[in-house]
């Protein structure tokens, strides 16, 4: 069942499945396009197991709210609301799991707390990507100017 609270200054729609016995908690962090029922199978299957699962909708998608705030939707504050979000749940030493953009998520919030969590698993992602300005000009110069063959050829090399 689909309840509400709010984070940061905004709604955040979120699902919960109890098991009858817990042994650990988990988080689920869903990718760019998805919600909270990318895991109604698994959810309910690790509840089974012996876990307490903690999934929602991220900032702006699905059931939860849009932000104005202008840094809403960078990942160090989506990473901030899987933090904040946990423990306000009283999840102890939840396990971490983010899936495709989720798990860009999930990797910021396993570096911003550390300590909090008790592993953290990456599904169908990638690492954190960032360019300097001057390797992202080059990079741009080289798309422009060079076919793909002779970019992988370079590469190669």
């Amino acid at each position: 069942m689909t309840t509400f609270v709010e984070i940061q200054g905004e709604n955040l729609a979120v699902e919960i499945y109890e098991p009858k016995v817990r042994i650990a908690d988990v988080v689920l962090v869903h990718g760019y396009t998805g919600s909270k029922e990318d895991f109604n199978l698994i959810g309910p299957l690790l509840a089974d197991a012996g876990y307490r699962v903690l999934t929602f909708d991220n900032r702006g998608q699905h059931e939860s709210a849009h932000s104005k705030r202008e840094d809403a939707y960078q990942i160090h504050s989506l990473a901030r609301d899987v933090i904040d979000i946990a423990q306000h749940y009283r999840f102890e030493k939840p396990h971490l799991l983010g899936h495709s953009m989720g798990g860009l998520v999930a990797q910021r919030a396993s570096l911003d707390a550390p300590n909090y969590w008790s592993s953290l698993t990456l599904f169908c992602t990638g690492p954190h990507f960032s360019l300097k300005k001057t390797e992202l000009e080059t990079l741009i110069h080289l798309l422009k100017t060079m076919t793909m063959a002779d970019l992988w050829s370079a590469y190669k090399e």
